[in-house]
């Protein structure tokens, strides 16, 4: 029988993982810690699916994305009025659904450029 190798990340860290659960027969994105190869749960109970390191953008780096690409969150959201107070950027597909999964399904999430952009008011 052929043995599969256990996906890790490389480093130690903090990292956003996307597991299954297989008590639940359900998919769940987690903040698992990584210490020397090993991690924070069961191994019978998740297996990991994928994975990110934490990353989080200042809020200087939103405001100058704001700027950088105003026109087109604008239109993307069909708002002539959108302010930056009425957004929240993301830089990663995992980040974003980590936080805001609702504003996802209610389609309330657009893709701009390589960043991921909520309408929260």
């Amino acid at each position: 029988m052929k043995e599969f190798k256990k996906i890790r990340p490389i480093k130690d860290g903090t990292y956003l993982c996307f597991v299954y659960i297989y008590r639940l027969a359900a998919y769940k994105l987690e903040l698992l810690e990584f210490n020397n190869g090993k991690i924070s749960y069961n191994e019978y109970e998740k297996e990991i699916i994928g994975w990110e390191e934490i990353f989080y953008l200042s809020d200087e780096d939103k405001i100058q994305i704001f700027k950088n690409y105003e026109i087109d969150i604008k239109k993307a959201f069909d708002e002539e009025d959108l302010s930056f107070s009425e957004i929240e950027i993301c830089h990663s597909f995992f980040e974003m659904l980590y936080k805001y999964e609702g504003f996802y399904f209610d389609n309330q999430v657009k893709r701009i450029n390589d960043f991921f952009v909520i309408r929260i008011l």
